[in-house]
């Protein structure tokens, strides 16, 4: 038997109630994300036995009409809860076109900038060798690659495979753990061979400090842009 208690939150502004962050004891999407076991010994003696599991749990944001709310909205918001939106000058691309990721966060955060193609090969853009800070600040918009911010590669729709490509911005509010990659292309950036379940877990290995007075707790968000590649 496991209890899960979870706490609400609310934002004011001018009398109005912007956003409320929907949190129930019961009914929350949850992702188990990692597990623990007891010992084996544990078990064996009957004594009282630990599982640990590291679970994120997906909220709603709602309206004071209880609407929910778009991530859009929330961006110049920089007392709401962490949002970070990701997209690009279009949907669809053709093979020689060049691809510019745009980023914007509503609060300083650390992310990482993933680009998993069609065959599910997870490219990592930013950071890179060239531009290893990932540190955003909030209310900016952020380009990848940005050759005036030391990117040293474009990013062309290729040969194929063609399809959908996803872009996924892993942002937090602390520092992320290390995320083994492989350097490719002259080592401009890398690759992560990994499962997409690896690199969910890697990325939210989150590095949290707490000083005095402060909790262990860290926002984490996960933004995604999905385009269409073809010849």
């Amino acid at each position: 038997m496991a209890g899960l208690k979870l706490s609400s939150e609310a934002l004011v502004q001018n009398e109005l109630l912007k956003y409320s962050i929907l949190k129930t004891e019961s009914g929350c999407n949850q992702k188990v994300i990692e597990r623990k076991d007891p010992e084996l010994t544990e078990l064996r003696l009957r004594q009282p036995a630990r599982v640990e599991v590291k679970v994120e749990v997906l909220y709603t944001l709602l309206d004071q009409e209880n609407r929910p709310v778009s991530p859009e909205s929330l961006v110049n918001i920089p007392d709401a809860p962490l949002t970070v939106n990701v997209w690009t000058e279009k949907r669809r691309y053709r093979q020689g076109e060049h691809i510019v990721v745009f980023v914007r966060g509503n609060k300083p955060f650390y992310g990482r900038v993933v680009s998993i193609n069609p065959q599910g090969i997870k490219f990592l853009l930013l950071p890179n060798e060239f531009r290893p800070d990932n540190f955003f600040e909030g209310g900016k918009n952020y380009q990848i690659p940005d050759e005036d911010q030391g990117d040293r590669f474009d990013f062309t729709v290729g040969e194929p495979p063609y399809g959908r490509e996803q872009i996924v911005v892993f942002a937090s509010s602390v520092p992320q753990g290390d995320l083994l990659t492989a350097p490719i292309a002259g080592g401009v950036i890398s690759e992560f061979p990994g499962t997409r379940e690896a690199l969910d877990l890697s990325v939210r290995n989150l590095q949290v400090t707490p000083g005095a007075g402060a909790g262990s707790e860290a926002d984490f968000i996960e933004a995604t842009w999905t385009i269409e590649t073809s010849p």
